[in-house]
């Protein structure tokens, strides 16, 4: 993987678009879109705070891991357990209320697909 997967990943991961991250870094958005695509090469100071952004050491930035895409520590602090336990106990309900039916309407859907089916092979 390569510096600029591993930038791509790690921004992708965090939900942030290229315009968020060149503006904490002070860069236009398609210079972010260059380092992703490794047509351009990050320089030191950009790279510094990039490692500061995704809480990611330089070293595994620009080298990487072979055994670990992203390190397990900016995963924990940003998997979805981590930021649902962080929300609002009203919030967490809405969220669970909001899952549950779209999972339903999902059962329901693959349901009536399934019977529609069923019925036109006895037809």
């Amino acid at each position: 993987m390569s510096i600029g997967q591993r930038l791509k990943s790690l921004r992708l991961s965090s939900e942030m678009s290229l315009r968020a991250v060149a503006e904490i870094i002070g860069v236009q958005h398609g210079s972010v879109a260059k380092w992703e695509n490794d047509t351009n090469n990050i320089k030191r100071r950009h790279l510094e705070v990039l490692a500061k952004i995704f809480d990611v050491s330089e070293q595994w930035l620009m080298f990487g891991d072979e055994h670990e895409q992203i390190p397990s520590s900016f995963l924990r602090q940003n998997s979805l357990q981590t930021r649902f336990d962080g929300l609002e106990d009203e919030d967490k309900a809405f969220l669970l209320d909001f899952l549950n039916r779209y999972i339903a309407g999902k059962k329901n859907k693959k349901n009536k697909k399934s019977g529609r089916a069923s019925a036109k092979k006895s037809n």
